[in-house]
């Protein structure tokens, strides 16, 4: 009886060894002290469970020390905790690595960040997909090569990222390539319901509907509405103001195209409402327009209303000291536009 309560003490001594030993123990404490915002508790615990070469931990401890998180800022610990984690395999770490080895300009080396990216990319890791598609097209550890840069892209956005799907439609519309290569590849991208890949899939049918036979115009006509539609219809602005354009321009449809418009005017696209004023009859209706529009950035809305104040237009007066503080004005709109992210695009 006493051998047999040595040997369960035994066990059960070696199985609280073995679980230390991993860290997993610490690691898990480290997040319940997290949860409870015991940040010293989280990390003492995340420091006892990297003792042991858990990898998590280690890459939590490279994040919360790079970062200045609940401790002070250890740039080079944080980064040999990184370094130690990729060498134990861990994923996130991996992909981590590559990303400073890529955009760090102190820790810059693309050809290695190539390799790791490559190696997270084949456990389908959709950041690195992105990544290596990053290096490819700006020919970063290796020449330029679009097609290669796509092709990675298109993997990641087939598994659900969305900065690919969106880098990836960028990517298309800069290459040097035919309308027809374009279409396919855009075709791709809208496929995954990116609304952008839509509108410009739509302005690329216009385009070769221009440059083809009756038959193919018809068909590529047909083809840009469609497209156009997908994604007006799904919310994205200027697909809807691309709506009114092809109404205006070869339905000659002037009632359908305002109706396209005032659904982007409401969502505050600034040309809508430039081709508003263009089209509304009445002088104060159709100047009120331009006067919004210019507000928002639109830069044909802007000379018309300064063309109007320096010389005067049917009933709105010669303003030349109206007109020199709209143009200051525009022009600093127009430099926060340019330094602005588009939120319609």
């Amino acid at each position: 009886m006493k051998k047999i309560f040595i040997v369960c003490i035994f066990l059960i001594g070696f199985t609280v060894v073995a679980q230390d030993t991993t860290g997993e123990t610490d690691l898990k404490l480290a997040k319940e002290a997290y949860e409870k915002q015991q940040q010293e508790q989280a990390i003492t615990h995340l420091e006892q469970a990297a003792k042991y070469e858990n990898a998590e931990a280690m890459f939590l401890l490279y994040i919360l020390n790079s970062e200045g998180v609940y401790t002070k800022i250890y740039e080079k610990d944080a980064f040999v905790l990184l370094e130690k984690a990729v060498a134990l395999d861990y994923m996130p770490a991996i992909v981590e690595y590559a990303s400073v080895l890529t955009f760090d300009s102190r820790k810059t080396n693309y050809k290695k960040a190539l390799d790791y990216a490559l190696k997270a990319a084949k456990k389908n890791n959709t950041e690195a997909m992105y990544l290596l598609g990053y290096l490819n097209e700006k020919g970063l550890g290796a020449p330029v090569n679009s097609e290669v840069a796509l092709s990675w892209y298109k993997e990641a956005a087939k598994l659900g990222d969305e900065v690919a799907n969106g880098t990836g439609v960028h990517l298309v519309e800069n290459m040097d390539a035919s309308i027809d290569e374009k279409i396919k590849e855009l075709n791709y991208f809208a496929q995954l319901n990116n609304n952008h890949a839509l509108y410009h899939l739509g302005y690329k049918y216009i385009q070769r509907a221009l440059l083809t036979d009756n038959l193919q115009a018809i068909k590529d006509s047909e083809n840009a509405v469609s497209s156009y539609t997908k994604a007006a219809n799904k919310g994205y602005v200027p697909a809807m103001h691309a709506l009114g354009d092809y109404c205006l321009d070869y339905d000659k449809n002037v009632e359908k195209a305002i109706e396209w418009y005032k659904k982007a005017w409401d969502k505050g696209y600034p040309e809508s409402g430039y081709k508003l004023g263009m089209l509304d009859k009445d002088t104060t209706t159709s100047f009120a327009y331009f006067l919004k529009a210019a507000d928002l950035g639109s830069v044909n809305a802007m000379e018309i209303v300064l063309q109007v104040y320096y010389e005067g237009f049917e009933g709105i007066e010669k303003n030349v000291e109206k007109a020199k503080e709209l143009e200051n004005r525009y022009k600093e709109i127009l430099h926060i536009k340019k330094n602005s992210v588009d939120k319609f695009h």
